[in-house]
């Protein structure tokens, strides 16, 4: 029981990480409306992952991610923010790749001290450090390159393009 306490925290978590990691590559700014557009949308993505979880398992599950949470995050951010689709696409990828520093991170906690619950506590610490890097050094950065033309975004976005598909492949 714990174990799925565990899982679906860490799943929320993530979720909250990944997309605001994506907003901020996006260069998407932080005003009420937004905000309370974002946390519901938050909440929808996080309902549609529990679902998914009862109805087809976790493997399953974390197989269609990317139908499940990427493709409306990107609809989101065209759609309700109004950001071009090659910046949005490059910045859900930028953001995925960034999603595995933590999960890094937090393997190698556990490979050292063992057990999953060191393996989780780290995760979590890391998840705000990175965040905060990301957000204090390199978001306006990233921004800008992408936001130079759309040849600069595509070719910014094709490590973590590759990354993405090498990684859902195997």
């Amino acid at each position: 029981m714990i174990d799925t306490v565990i899982v679906l925290f860490r799943s929320g978590i993530v979720l909250i990480f990944g997309v605001s990691v994506s907003l901020l590559f996006a260069g998407i700014k932080y005003t009420r409306k937004s905000n309370l557009a974002i946390a519901f949308f938050y909440i929808i993505m996080f309902i549609i992952q529990i679902l998914c979880w009862r109805m087809f398992g976790l493997q399953t599950t974390m197989k269609l991610y990317p139908l499940i949470t990427h493709f409306p995050t990107v609809l989101f951010m065209i759609l309700y923010f109004k950001r071009p689709w090659s910046i949005t696409i490059s910045s859900i990828l930028t953001a995925y790749l960034c999603c595995q520093i933590p999960k890094w991170i937090g393997s190698m906690t556990a490979a050292i001290f063992g057990g999953r619950f060191t393996e989780h506590i780290a995760y979590f610490i890391a998840m705000i450090f990175v965040y905060y890097m990301l957000k204090k050094y390199v978001a306006e950065s990233v921004l800008q390159l992408m936001s130079r033309s759309l040849r600069s975004c595509l070719l910014f976005g094709a490590v973590p393009a590759f990354y993405y598909f090498f990684d859902y492949a195997s």
